[in-house]
């Protein structure tokens, strides 16, 4: 991840190791969600996304809309429209 996008971060990741699905338009990938905040999330992706790219983060019934703001090798960071609650992060980060 580049160092720019790390210093910029106004909220803490927490680690987390969920499957997900991410929504590009018609197209959808199954990806793993690899840390989580407030403003948003660090995903293992199959495919390389282009930044500015919008996408929808699903995980259970949740629907997140997003924006890629960093990708590289087989990552991506988004940024979530809407900040996630509280209660979302505790859902994510909950032992299963």
């Amino acid at each position: 991840m580049p160092t720019s996008v790390m210093n910029v971060r106004p909220q803490a990741r927490r680690k987390i190791f969920q499957l997900g699905e991410l929504c590009l338009g018609d197209r959808s990938l199954r990806v793993h969600l690899l840390d989580v905040s407030e403003g948003g999330a660090r995903l293992h992706c199959p495919t390389v996304l282009s930044v500015g790219t919008a996408v929808t983060l699903r995980w259970q019934q949740e629907n997140w809309r997003a924006v890629v703001v960093w990708a590289g090798s087989n990552k991506c960071g988004v940024r979530f429209i809407a900040p996630l609650a509280h209660s979302s992060i505790e859902a994510l980060t909950a032992p299963l």
